[in-house]
């Protein structure tokens, strides 16, 4: 296998980004400079700057978990502010690493889903699986029919026309601050609160309960992990 589609498989970085570090001699496999074409088999060692990957093409076991983000949590691997981030409240996978499936903001709580796959965590993320987010909202400010409607033809956001596929209220609706259940396709940043301030609504909390086909565990807290079984596993690669 080349050495830009290996380290791409386990996101280091684009094919592109790579083969650009390989023709400045930035990555070495066996300790040696890498060139254009070379390829690299199990048991080479690849490095670049302080970091260093042994390859192992053949593919690990598929192991998927789902965590329930709490708030204050940020969706990283490090953070130079020492915040806690949700790679240290689960435990590693028995092989390869996790790959998180989408991001949730530090403010936002509830599904993340991990893979210890690329191309099937990329699978998941992408928008040819047409997978539904589906969050839990509680909102502020006043609403009528024509604002849900309005959520539901959708707003221009950077340019991108966004709207909520579905959109319902959950419980009894008092007062100013009331919850609803909404649905979109796509993950883009802040998108649920950005639909909802463009109407007058603020969001004060923000709990995804659904990623494609796997939901958030009946009953769960924050800070619950669910290790997918091999049933859920196969159904979870079907919906692909």
């Amino acid at each position: 296998m080349r050495i830009q589609k290996y380290l791409a498989a386990q996101n280091v970085a684009s094919r592109r980004q790579i083969e650009v570090w390989i023709e400045q001699g930035l990555i070495l496999v066996n300790k040696k400079k890498a060139k254009l074409g070379d390829r690299v088999q199990d048991g080479d060692v690849i490095a670049y700057a302080t970091r260093s990957w042994l390859v192992a093409i053949s593919k690990p076991k598929i192991e998927i978990l789902s965590y329930y983000k709490p708030l204050g949590e940020i969706c990283s691997k490090r953070d130079t502010h020492a915040r806690a981030t949700v790679f240290e409240a689960i435990n590693p996978p028995k092989q390869g690493r996790w790959i998180q499936v989408g991001r949730l903001d530090i403010n936002s709580e509830g599904l993340l889903l991990f893979c210890n796959d690329g191309e099937y965590a990329n699978k998941m993320m992408h928008p040819s699986a047409n997978w539904l987010r589906r969050y839990k909202v509680r909102v502020f400010g006043a609403h009528n029919k024509q604002t849900l409607e309005a959520c539901l033809k959708g707003v221009v956001l950077d340019g991108q026309l966004c709207r909520f596929e579905s959109i319902k209220p959950i419980g009894q609706h008092t007062g100013l601050n009331n919850w609803f259940e909404v649905a979109v396709y796509t993950g883009k940043y802040r998108m649920v609160r950005r639909i909802c301030e463009s109407v007058g609504m603020k969001v004060n909390r923000l709990i995804r309960i659904g990623y494609g086909p796997v939901s958030l565990v009946v009953g769960s807290k924050p800070g619950h992990i669910h290790l997918a079984t091999e049933k859920e596993i196969a159904s979870i690669l079907k919906a692909l």
